[in-house]
């Protein structure tokens, strides 16, 4: 095999192999920590609830009566926006501002509207990488 020949296999090679690392088993992508941020909030609006729930940490729906409780509460939104997110005091801790309607049935629960105020919110959500190194929503909350 001539030297031309190898050099383009060789890079072939390496191209095929850099092209794999990129992406997870199932050929989805990794997101990076505020790609996953804003595709969590984007698949509640989209009322892809399941999704949703799952890019959340076990820490956090340690089973499925928490599964249920997180997916009755965002199919309460009828709609929420990330206007912008940026990094917080911790590392792994970012400052999201939010566009948020709460379903009208939302106003007589024990926290009514789950605390969200039907206008510009702000939510702090923390992110924690598990096992597998993917980033996961480990707490969702009104302050750092």
């Amino acid at each position: 095999m001539g030297l031309v020949v190898k050099q383009i296999l060789l890079v072939l090679i390496i191209a095929w192999l850099l092209s794999g690392c990129a992406k997870k088993n199932n050929n989805v992508p990794f997101l990076g920590r505020e790609d996953v941020v804003r595709s969590f909030f984007a698949l509640i609006d989209e009322k892809r609830i399941p999704e949703a729930v799952e890019m959340m940490s076990n820490r956090i729906v340690s089973n499925e009566n928490a599964k249920q409780e997180w997916a009755v509460q965002f199919n309460d939104f009828d709609s929420i926006k990330v206007i912008n997110v940026e990094k917080s005091i911790e590392e792994n801790l970012f400052k999201v501002t939010l566009e948020v309607r709460v379903n009208q049935r939302a106003e007589n629960y024990p926290i009514p509207y789950y605390g969200y105020s039907n206008k510009s919110d702000v939510r702090f959500i923390k992110l924690v990488k598990n096992s597998q190194g993917l980033w996961k929503i480990d707490g969702i909350g009104t302050g750092p």
